[in-house]
């Protein structure tokens, strides 16, 4: 960030993370332009921690949308903030819920909607179960993903 050392109370950032190629930079980058004592809260999109549902997630998420680079899981943010001094105060993970129709079609084109929902009816059980992927007949309808907010200090 084009800022010099701890110019900031509050540092903010929101869904946007998974966007990132870097989410150690990110980190080192907002540790660096708080004050000490500044705040940081980040909410973002998570991956889950066991392996095939991150995999699943991060695999539907990059086929809809090219810029995705990685939902990362909230034990690899902790061991980020950690490693940056940015003391973790409170947080919350909640289940998001999202339209598939309207989701799918807000950074892809319809061959790519088709692709992302065929992936979808194709998923394990786990996959269908975790992300409560709902359907009417061959036609995904809805699904949640996690998100987690979470409030440091430096």
């Amino acid at each position: 960030m084009p800022f010099i050392e701890e110019t900031f109370d509050a540092v903010t950032c929101r869904i946007a993370p998974h966007h990132f190629p870097e989410p150690a930079l990110f980190i080192k980058e907002v540790e660096r332009v708080l004050k000490t004592g500044g705040l940081f809260l980040m909410i973002d999109n998570v991956a889950a921690e066991d392996r095939e549902l991150d995999r699943f997630y991060n695999t539907f998420e990059k086929m809809r949308d090219p810029s995705h680079c990685r939902a990362l899981q909230i034990s690899e943010w902790k061991r980020l903030l950690n490693k940056h001094k940015l003391s973790l105060i409170n947080d919350l993970s909640r289940k998001k819920k999202l339209p598939f129709p309207e989701w799918a079609r807000r950074t892809t084109d319809e061959k790519g909607v088709r692709a992302v929902q065929d992936y979808f009816l194709k998923a394990s059980e786990s996959n269908k179960k975790h992300f409560n992927i709902q359907r009417d007949g061959d036609q995904i309808t809805e699904f949640t993903i996690d998100e987690w907010m979470v409030l440091c200090q430096k």
